[in-house]
């Protein structure tokens, strides 16, 4: 452990230095918050390394230091809470085990929020079983204040702002193509664009040949302004020559709307648009430049 301590001091440390001097600190008998300050410094080596610091959360988590653990993915949040689901199925687990309940509570809407990957369903449906009961707990025990902060949160969360489906039956390529009000196109060939809009089902014409089969877009936290929405016939056969397509807006509060139209299939595309007069997302101009380079 001498000779690791003299290398860092040195100058001549890596981050695996520091995984290492952690462990023999921990076999040492060392206190949990050098050995927690150790793990800290490899962030040295790349302050806004993703990768780093989410390898860095893990290291903490496995010494137990769990505020530290969290800070850490807090900081990643502030970075690019969208950088990979890793990261809030990672705060999932350090939350769980060190039994904070304002973690807890963080890490489920975050998933809320930023995970859409193929099989979001469970992972949307576990965080907020997670924190209804842990709302249900807090009322049990007459606490309501907290219960209704945290149910505000879980709202929140869960709200989407805008939601457009598009269903067929038949063996058929459907694509739907949304234009957002700043100029941001989302499609098959651009799943998510930098305003946070998504595609996140997208059936296609691949078996089984017989179903109903559809597209989804959604943007949790949309942008206030028209969109444009483009249905297009790409091949293959639908019997009944139309589609349906559903708009809602403000999913999961009580001024939840949609509006659902029969879409007529042709050779040119069905052009259509939405207006969105409440979007909870402000994101500027400057800040789509700067994620687009």
């Amino acid at each position: 452990m001498l000779c690791l301590e003299s290398a860092i001091r040195a100058g001549r440390a890596a981050p695996w230095l520091y995984d290492v001097l952690a462990l023999q600190m921990r076999l040492s008998g060392r206190p949990s918050g050098q050995i927690a300050r150790v793990l800290k410094s490899r962030l040295d080596f790349g302050i806004s390394d993703i990768p780093q610091l989410l390898l860095t959360a893990a290291m903490l988590s496995r010494f137990e230091a769990w505020e530290p653990a969290i800070d850490t993915l807090r900081d990643i949040e502030q970075l690019s809470p969208t950088a990979s689901a890793e990261l809030w199925l990672l705060a999932r687990s350090i939350a769980d085990k060190s039994g904070d309940t304002e973690a807890i509570v963080w890490s489920r809407c975050g998933i809320l929020r930023y995970i859409w990957d193929p099989g979001y369903e469970r992972e949307h449906a576990e965080a907020k079983r997670t924190v209804q009961e842990l709302v249900a707990r807090l009322q049990n025990s007459g606490d309501e204040d907290a219960a209704g902060l945290i149910l505000s949160r879980l709202q929140s969360a869960s709200q989407i702002d805008l939601q457009i489906t598009l269903r067929w039956a038949g063996a058929a390529d459907l694509d739907l193509i949304i234009r957002d009000p700043s100029g941001q196109e989302c499609s098959f060939r651009r799943r998510t664009t930098p305003t946070l809009g998504r595609l996140v089902r997208e059936t296609g014409i691949a078996k089984p040949a017989s179903g109903t089969r559809e597209e989804v877009f959604i943007q949790p936290e949309a942008l206030s302004g028209e969109y444009e929405i483009a249905v297009r016939f790409a091949l293959g056969e639908v019997p009944s020559g139309t589609a349906i397509l559903s708009i809602t807006q403000a999913a999961g509060t009580a001024g939840e709307r949609t509006e659902t139209r029969s879409i007529r299939l042709g050779q040119e595309d069905t052009l259509l648009k939405t207006l969105v007069n409440k979007g909870r997302s402000q994101l500027p101009a400057a800040a789509i430049d700067d994620v687009q380079r």
